[in-house]
C-alpha cells in the first residue's frame, strides 16, 4: 500500500461533491456510502483511513437519525439516491466501475442525473436499458459484453473516420 497522511477532522475532503469540506463536517450518510465503495481503498487510502477511525461516530451519528426518523416522519432522508436495482446489474456495474477510469461508471450508476464524463454515463445507460432481469448470471455478463462490444465498434468508426479527415489534411 502507498504510504499517506492520515486525514483528521479538519483536513478538506479531496474529491466528489464535498471536495474542499473539512472531513469532520462530512455528513454520516456520505462517510457511509464511501465506505462500502469498492474503489475507495485504491483511489484514497487516507479517506478509507479516516472513515475506519471515525466509524464508531459515523455509526452512532446514522443510529441517532434513524431513531429519530422513526420518531418524525416528516424528517428528511439522506440526500444520497437511492435505487432498488437487480442485484446482478449492480455486480455487473461494479466490474465495470473497477475497470473504467476515475470509477466514474459509479457515479452515473448511482445518479442518471450526473454530469461529467459522457462516455461513462452512456455507458451506464446502454447496459442498464438492455439489462436481462431474468436471465441468468452468464446471459447478463453477455449481454453487458455485447452492450460494451457494440459502444467500442462505434467509437472505432468514428476513430477511423476522425484519422481519414487527418490523412486528407
Amino acid at each position: 500500500m502507498t504510504p499517506f497522511t492520515p486525514l483528521t477532522d479538519n483536513s478538506p475532503a479531496p474529491f466528489g461533491k464535498y471536495k474542499g469540506t473539512p472531513m469532520g463536517k462530512l455528513p454520516a450518510e456520505y462517510l457511509d456510502w464511501l465506505h462500502d465503495q469498492p474503489w475507495l481503498a485504491q483511489a484514497y487510502p487516507a479517506v478509507l483511513d479516516y472513515i475506519e477511525k471515525s466509524r464508531k461516530a459515523i455509526t452512532d451519528e446514522l443510529s441517532e437519525r434513524d431513531d429519530e426518523i422513526i420518531d418524525d416522519a416528516d424528517e428528511k432522508k439522506p440526500d444520497l439516491p437511492e435505487q432498488d436495482v437487480p442485484k446482478n446489474l449492480e455486480k455487473i456495474m461494479g466490474i465495470m466501475n473497477e475497470a473504467y477510469p476515475d470509477w466514474e461508471i459509479d457515479r452515473y450508476f448511482r445518479d442518471p442525473n450526473a454530469s461529467g464524463d459522457g462516455l461513462a454515463g452512456f455507458v451506464v445507460q446502454e447496459v442498464q436499458d438492455t439489462f436481462p432481469e431474468d436471465a441468468s448470471w452468464k446471459d447478463q455478463l453477455d449481454e453487458a459484453i455485447r452492450v460494451v462490444s457494440k459502444a467500442r465498434e462505434e467509437l472505432e468508426d468514428i476513430e477511423r473516420a476522425l484519422l481519414e479527415a487527418l490523412d486528407k489534411e
